[in-house]
């Protein structure tokens, strides 16, 4: 959404003009609506490139050369932007820029959202608001970087603050700021969910509100008169409050490693994230504070810094993907390693895995054979009577799969691209780009692939007979076919490459399959941070009723199958409210999935007694398995690479030679090597 910001501010900041005339308009009488204009249009003609003909750096160059050359300009120009540090408040500019004070992600989120349409007042006196005017662009955070400290001096030195830089008003505003800022972080540290996880922080030895404590002195100091100031209290307050950041941070570290196994909350990760931030402001601003109370010969370029720390806080103000990925990063993270710890069991390296996978999936098309002889019960009206009935049937099939051990195979892709990124994340070991490497990974990409090959092969054979024996056990109950002539040339006529939507249905059944398991990652991280495991062995009334055994059995049942019970639900649902939902608002989707399609040809070629068309239907089956694939193993794939910081670059590199080893050796990625036949 930064593009939406910098659009509506360029339409705030109005026309450009040349910089003679800019400066030639520099006026420290004016109204300070007047000197904000200036500084205003000084920015804008300094970033304003010429589609890239010249930089903000040789524009700033230039600005310096010609003020040598104009006295009265750079005398006028630079008591312009004195003014504004000199009679501004400047606490909201250290205390907010660039850090996130939102209750939740979301407070956050919608705070953005207003401060992008609402416009800046023209006569705020708050420093806050003029460099967000000034400022409004996130690229100035790239130009602002590369200016040299040569540069800088001859900017502070030579123009701006050509006598001492000391604003006392400023001292103020940055110890306020830093004690205020730490204050917010040990109100975080102090939250039950926070605690829970560093228990061997103790309030006695407890890092956050030691850093108040040392902040409280140093805010003491600056605000007397700098005759009564004693340096060294200063300086063992300053130390002080480097030791105890540190401290926090190790902290904070402690409960990153409890929530490795406690699972992730989306509102810890975002508080921890704000505390993070907090403590480097907090660096930064007592840095600048120690430099002037008492190292006046370092305030200049602790000022640059603090500066450039600032302007990077705009990114941080605009940025929703970025504050999306901060906050959700280490959630998607631990979703995608509890799927991929699932996506583990559909791994095959010798013939004995690939057998049992293969009868696995043979079952599993014999109970789909079922789901799609009740998928035609399913009532048309009302709407939600026919949802509710085709979610149920789905999903009860997929749940007594989980059960009884049977596998889908298009319920795979998703799991094993997860465990397949877990190995593409360690990019910093030393083999990484090695030929051990690669050969370590093709062998992966052929283990999921013959293991995706066998559940297809197990599905698709055994649905076709499972179907035969429901249509024949039909026709002797009732005496005739199980589908209609009219309802079996429909169901052809669904799956047609050219005349339906097939394509666009099978890529759509993809990303279902992609979310629910998404979904289902998501559940099982929710059981295990809320402890249910030890809620359930813990519940009074179960123990009672069950035993303290049986009770602490159900609670690792229920962790060991949140994944597969939720990821089950969550497809039959999805698969059912797709059609129905895209209806209410005339859209023209459906599903295709390939194993139910499969039993539903089935059915329909039986009701029609010939086998014409057969062959366009097999290649439909074909295109809608590969694209149910495909489309749920490059989604899952992506988001799992993502969430790992996996190298993509890196990734790429090793599934092209995973693309060669199977033109050289096919057979290697649909059955396990003759030597694993024991």
């Amino acid at each position: 959404m930064s593009w939406l910001r910098r659009s509506w501010r360029r339409l705030q900041a109005g026309p450009k003009f040349d910089l003679p005339y800019i400066l030639d308009r520099a006026n420290p009488a004016a109204p300070l609506s007047d000197r904000v204009e200036f500084c205003e249009n000084l920015f804008d003609w300094i970033r304003h490139t010429g589609g890239g003909k010249t930089t903000p750096l040789a524009r700033i160059r230039f600005l310096l050369q010609l003020l040598e050359r104009k006295p009265e300009w750079k005398a006028s120009s630079g008591e312009v932007i004195r003014s504004l540090f000199e009679g501004t408040t400047a606490y909201r500019l250290f205390y907010d820029m660039g850090i996130p004070h939102g209750g939740t992600f979301l407070r956050e989120f919608f705070q953005r959202m207003i401060q992008i349409v609402l416009p800046i007042s023209d006569d705020s006196n708050d420093l806050y608001s003029i460099m967000t005017r000034i400022f409004y662009d996130s690229d100035d955070t790239i130009w602002v970087e590369t200016i040299p400290e040569d540069i800088w001096q001859e900017v502070l030195n030579g123009w701006i603050f050509p006598r001492a830089l000391r604003l006392p008003v400023f001292e103020k505003a940055l110890a306020d700021a830093s004690l205020a800022l730490s204050i917010q972080a040990a109100a975080l540290s102090l939250r039950t969910d926070f605690m829970v996880r560093s228990p061997e922080y103790g309030m006695e030895s407890h890092p956050f509100l030691h850093l108040e404590a040392n902040l409280a002195v140093l805010s003491a100091q600056a605000r007397r008169d700098p005759g009564v100031r004693d340096p060294e209290e200063v300086r063992e307050a300053c130390d002080g409050v480097v030791k105890e950041v540190e401290r926090a941070r190790a902290q904070i570290r402690s409960v990153k490693a409890h929530l490795e196994e406690t699972g992730v909350s989306v509102d810890l990760v975002y508080q921890i994230d704000r505390m993070k931030l907090y403590l480097q402001r907090i660096l930064f601003l007592t840095g600048t504070l120690e430099a002037g109370l008492i190292r006046p010969s370092e305030l200049r370029g602790k000022s640059v810094e603090l500066f450039r720390t600032l302007v990077a806080g705009l990114r941080y103000d605009e940025d929703f993907a970025f504050v999306l990925k901060k906050s959700t990063g280490l959630l998607a993270s631990k979703i995608v390693e509890r799927t991929g710890h699932t996506g583990e069991r559909y791994f095959t390296s010798t013939w004995k895995e690939w057998r049992h996978l293969f009868w696995a999936a043979a079952g599993g098309g014999g109970l789909t054979a079922i789901t799609a002889m009740m998928k035609s019960f399913t009532p048309h009206s009302p709407a939600f009577l026919g949802f509710f009935f085709a979610g149920m049937n789905y999903s009860v099939s997929f749940v007594l799969m989980h059960f009884l051990g049977l596998k889908l195979a298009t319920k795979q892709p998703s799991m094993t691209a997860a465990a397949l990124a877990d190995r593409l994340g360690e990019s910093g070991t030393a083999r990484a780009g090695s030929t051990l490497e690669q050969t370590e990974f093709v062998e992966e990409v052929a283990r999921i692939s013959r293991a995706q090959f066998a559940a297809v092969l197990g599905n698709i054979i055994f649905v076709i007979p499972a179907v035969v024996l429901i249509h024949f056990l039909w026709r002797g109950a009732y005496g005739g076919s199980f589908y209609s002539v009219q309802k079996a040339v429909a169901a052809v006529d669904s799956v047609s490459l050219w005349h339906s939507g097939t394509i666009v249905f099978a890529a759509w059944t993809g990303i279902v399959l992609w979310v629910s398991s998404l979904g289902a990652g998501f559940a099982e991280n929710f059981v295990v941070y809320i402890c249910a495991k030890d809620l359930i062995a813990g519940h009074r009334v179960l123990k009672r009723l069950l035993g303290a055994e049986r009770a602490a059995a159900l609670g690792e049942s229920v962790v060991r199958n949140t994944v597969g019970v939720t990821s089950s639900v969550l497809l039959g649902f999805l698969l059912a409210g797709t059609p129905i939902f895209a209806d209410f608002f005339g859209l023209p989707l459906d599903v295709r999935h390939v194993t139910l399609t499969t039993g539903t040809l089935t059915f329909a070629y039986l009701a029609l007694h010939s086998g014409h068309g057969l062959v366009w239907s097999l290649l439909s089956v074909a295109v809608i398995g590969g694209l149910n694939f495909g489309v749920s193993f490059t989604f899952a794939i992506l988001t799992a690479l993502r969430a790992r910081n996996a190298n993509l670059r890196r990734a790429h590199a090793l599934f092209r030679t995973s693309r060669r080893a199977f033109w050289s050796r096919p057979l290697f990625f649909f059955f396990p090597p003759r030597e694993s036949a024991k």
